[in-house]
């Protein structure tokens, strides 16, 4: 068992840097199984054509499900390097992904798009996904949510600590789903329910020794109320820099896809 083990988190990490598809179930599929499952199903098949080898002595065992606040900083590298300039462009490339509710109240989003979206309408980058942007691209029927994938662009070592915030003002109400991904790790993945009058709500941060170069982050939200989409309502990704006491929204500089993008 433990080399079974063993063998699934050494896949597991070869997946989550080259396959984005992978990344995509890690963060939208029902936390953990799905994940696991995908990568179960793959080392069976890849294992009985004999092309898997044994994890090498230098690949620690990780959990790469949903983790609870850190009380230590986690060390992370970064997946690349700093870009050249122009190479990558400010804010969120964005997407919108269909969502069902079971009747267990969890919510799960489709892995495939259905379509590309403008999440970041500023063009200069915002730490913030707000529920206009995911209406304008949206459908104009059933439950979808908006998807922001990006890189978080570290430029000094040391620990940092990331979060989410929610905010929403309407004295109707309605349920929101709230994600966040950074690096290997699902921070947040929780649904509020009946939400009222003046919302907010910053999520316990998650604490990570970071290291100069690019880190893959992303950020799911969606409101509705009944079978319909509804606003008002945005969530902010919060971080907070070596040396300083609080955290804060992102700054445009600090956020950025590649070229090309939405």
């Amino acid at each position: 068992m433990t080399r079974f083990l063993a063998k699934l988190a050494f896949l597991h990490r070869r997946l989550w840097r080259q396959d984005g598809t992978y990344r995509w179930a890690a963060l939208l599929g029902p936390p953990p199984l799905f994940g696991v499952g995908l990568a179960a199903a793959l080392w069976a098949g890849l294992h009985a054509y004999g092309v898997v080898d044994p994890p090498p002595p230098w690949a620690p065992s990780h959990q790469a499900a949903a983790i609870a606040p850190s009380r230590a900083p986690r060390v992370e590298p970064p997946e690349r390097p700093l870009p050249a300039p122009g190479a990558f462009v400010p804010g969120w490339e964005g997407a919108i992904h269909a969502m069902t509710i079971a009747a267990t109240l969890d919510a799960d989003v489709a892995p495939a798009p259905l379509s590309g979206a403008r999440l970041d309408r500023t063009g200069v980058g915002t730490a913030s996904i707000d529920m206009a942007s995911i209406l304008a691209a949206g459908p104009r029927s059933g439950l979808y949510a908006g998807i922001g994938t990006a890189m978080l662009a570290v430029k000094t070592a040391g620990v940092y600590a990331v979060s989410l915030r929610l905010e929403r003002d309407s004295p109707e109400p309605a349920n929101c789903l709230t994600r966040l991904f950074f690096a290997r790790y699902r921070l947040v993945s929780n649904l509020i329910l009946g939400i009222t009058g003046h919302a907010v709500r910053d999520y316990d941060p998650d604490q990570f020794v970071l290291q100069p170069g690019l880190y893959p982050i992303a950020v799911g939200f969606a409101c509705w109320r009944g079978d319909r989409m509804v606003g008002p309502g945005a969530v902010t990704v919060l971080i907070r820099r070596p040396g300083e006491a609080a955290l804060a929204p992102l700054r445009a500089d600090e956020i950025m896809h590649a070229r090309g993008g939405n």
